[in-house]
């Protein structure tokens, strides 16, 4: 079976960082590698000892292709291919070298203790290589987040917010993990894009000191521009409820969570976590659904 999947990448080949494999992906393209291997391996060593014991421990030259390979599976070749295809070089390395000195070489005066050493340490080098790599297991709703099938807030928040793609990617990813804390501070990132949204919207200049970036300024410059533009009690419709609503949830959001988010003594549980990072969806597909985020269309 080919050892590619349909994306051309090494299924737990190379074990890129940040991918998903799936059982499918163990079973379909590695399990039948490991298979063989270990069971060539295996042979290998019950065909020498035998012989050994045969020999009665007597010197004598090794035939690797009479003694190793007879009814043993794959050949040397496959199996150094394979290991180097999953990245265990060290042991492909080592392989290759009990090939050269036996299979190519063919020395005389090698004894079958020499072999059978030889291929005791590539075992215990592949066992070693073999337990360095660890990997996590998402269930289904994990692996949603993780690798969603669709977009985590919609099409329309990532044609219209493309600077929060990763911040939602972020979120998501953190929640799969078990990160909730780290998820809570990358779901309230996004609203920082929500805030700049609505003020070019409004037309307030994008703030050029750092001291001025901070929510509390940036709120109250909402808050000022609306109140010039719309009465409170004319925002019944249109922009001015609209921007009304959204002033309200991002005030509401900005000292219980964006505050407290900065800060060490706070955490955030699983439960909670996910509460910000569907509150934080709703908003962005509302802002997203009136302007992008260079605020056009203005108000």
């Amino acid at each position: 079976m080919s050892a590619f999947p349909a994306n051309g990448r090494l299924a737990f080949g190379r074990l890129y960082p940040g991918e998903l494999r799936s059982l499918w992906d163990m079973i379909a393209f590695n399990a039948p590698r490991f298979h063989f291997l270990m069971s060539w391996l295996t042979m290998t060593e019950t065909t020498l000892s035998m012989e050994r014991w045969r020999a009665s421990n007597a010197p004598m030259q090794i035939d690797m292709h009479g003694c190793v390979h007879a009814d043993n599976g794959l050949e040397f070749d496959d199996h150094i291919k394979n290991l180097a295809e999953l990245g265990l070089d060290e042991c492909a390395t080592v392989l290759g070298r009990i090939k050269v000195c036996y299979v190519g070489q063919g020395q005389p005066g090698q004894t079958h203790e020499r072999l059978e050493g030889l291929l005791k340490d590539f075992r215990h080098r592949l066992y070693d290589a073999l337990k360095r790599p660890k990997f996590l297991v998402l269930n289904a709703r994990e692996q949603e987040l993780y690798e969603p099938a669709q977009p985590h807030y919609g099409t329309q928040v990532g044609a219209s917010f493309p600077s929060v793609t990763y911040e939602i990617g972020e979120a998501a990813k953190c929640l799969a993990l078990g990160r909730s804390t780290a998820s809570a501070f990358h779901s309230i990132r996004c609203l920082e894009a929500a805030i700049r949204a609505m003020s070019r919207c409004l037309g307030i200049p994008d703030p050029t000191k750092g001291a001025d970036r901070s929510w509390h300024k940036a709120l109250g410059a909402l808050k000022a521009e609306m109140d010039r533009r719309w009465p409170p009690s004319g925002r019944l419709s249109g922009d001015g409820r609209l921007f009304e609503e959204w002033h309200a949830v991002l005030s509401s959001m900005q000292n219980p969570y964006r505050n407290s988010t900065m800060h060490l003594d706070q955490k955030y549980t699983d439960e909670e976590s996910r509460y910000i990072f569907d509150a934080v969806g709703v908003l962005m597909k509302k802002v997203a659904s009136r302007c992008d985020e260079d605020g056009q269309p203005l108000a």
